[in-house]
């Protein structure tokens, strides 16, 4: 089959650009014909895959994305292709891979009547609507459960139309058998003593991901603990609103903002708690990794994939709504509790008995069937 992937954007450590390309691959290992579609292209191009560059103009990310949607119907029509699958929301999909929330949901308890009035409001609700309005047959292969619901609220998409799908993760994000000199090297790389402490937070976004949580929690523990702690934020982004909170609390000397990283899984077997006190998170694959890597997680329920925390029993979840206290409070349990080798255990173990690898593998196959049926007996 000949297959179109579309992405807005394509940067090396984007999650959603991770599985995009994880997808490609796969589905021209079992050979096919891909085509990969974008707005932009940052890093080097994956080898066998041909990457075509549609240039979208526009002052905002929403205007540029809805050029993007707009001018990519001209390739598509050309290129003759048996199945087009997005990877962001955009007319024309036979198959949406949703790694995103529901916009509309999410504008509507975050926001005034007078966003729903605003450019942005009405470009992002209608790209979301040409996936999941009712009268459209867009598959959707679903990330996160409890995101059907949000989405059927609004646009009363049909059940037949959602596949679930396991979560992504890496097999290498698995606690290795050398995870004790991993954790020695990357901790001396990073100034770390063996007194240290290091609560790692994957994803620097104020807004979404709860950095500033994380931040006011280190400027919350007692003295003694907070001499020997620090918070590595790993993620590319703006970082001067956190510095400027950082600051403010007097604990900027203690937060370490690493910026985009290929060593995460390193970071992973360093730290001593992941923090992901998301304020909303479809999924949250680094909730995920951590587990599996035998590293204890403090998340909030916000999150997609927090529910295996408590499967694994490998950590604390914050119960919404968010209160700040019961962060701090924890923060400090979790980094002096003698728990900590239990819930590190836990989670190693929960990676090793658990389906939590094969999602890629199943949107390859989703992919592969869908678009077959739709194409039909001589696709």
């Amino acid at each position: 089959m000949r297959l179109a992937l579309l992405l807005f954007r394509y940067f090396p450590h984007g999650g959603l650009q991770r599985d995009c390309l994880g997808i490609a691959e796969r589905l021209r290992h079992r050979g096919h014909e891909i085509h990969l579609l974008t707005g932009s292209w940052q890093g080097p191009k994956p080898h066998g895959i041909p990457v075509q560059l549609v240039p979208a103009l526009g002052v905002t990310n929403h205007g540029r994305n809805a050029a993007f949607a707009r001018r990519v119907q001209l390739p598509l029509a050309l290129g003759r292709y048996d199945g087009v699958v997005g990877f962001d929301r955009m007319p024309g999909l036979d198959i949406y891979y949703c790694a995103d929330g529901c916009f509309q949901a999410l504008a509507r308890e975050n926001h005034g009547k007078l966003f729903r009035l605003t450019p942005r409001y009405r470009t992002m609700v209608g790209l979301e609507a040409a996936v999941f309005a009712q009268r459209h047959d867009t598959q959707i292969l679903l990330l996160s459960e409890r995101e059907r619901a949000r989405y059927q609220a609004w646009y009363r998409t049909p059940d037949e139309r959602f596949h679930l799908l396991p979560p992504v993760i890496a097999h290498d994000r698995m606690r290795p058998p050398d995870a004790a000199e991993r954790r020695a090297v990357c901790r001396s790389r990073l100034g770390l003593n063996e007194d240290g402490l290091a609560m790692l937070q994957i994803g620097g976004s104020i807004s979404t991901k709860g950095v500033d949580r994380s931040i006011r929690a280190l400027a919350a523990l007692p003295p003694g603990l907070a001499a020997r702690t620090r918070l590595w934020v790993v993620g590319g982004g703006r970082h001067r609103p956190a510095e400027r909170l950082a600051a403010k609390l007097n604990v900027a000397d203690r937060v370490v903002f690493l910026g985009p990283r290929d060593d995460v899984r390193d970071l992973l077997l360093a730290a001593d708690l992941l923090v992901h006190p998301a304020r909303r998170e479809n999924t949250g694959q680094a909730i995920l990794e951590a587990v599996v890597a035998g590293l204890p997680v403090l998340t909030t329920a916000a999150c997609g994939y927090a529910p295996h925390v408590l499967s694994a029993a490998a950590g604390v979840v914050l119960p919404e709504p968010f209160e700040q206290a019961a962060m701090n409070l924890s923060a400090i349990d979790m980094l002096t509790s003698p728990r900590r080798d239990t819930w590190s255990a836990n989670g190693a173990a929960y990676g090793r008995t658990q389906e939590l690898f094969s999602g890629l593998d199943r949107a390859t196959a989703l992919i592969e069937r869908l678009v077959g049926e739709r194409a039909g007996p001589a696709a």
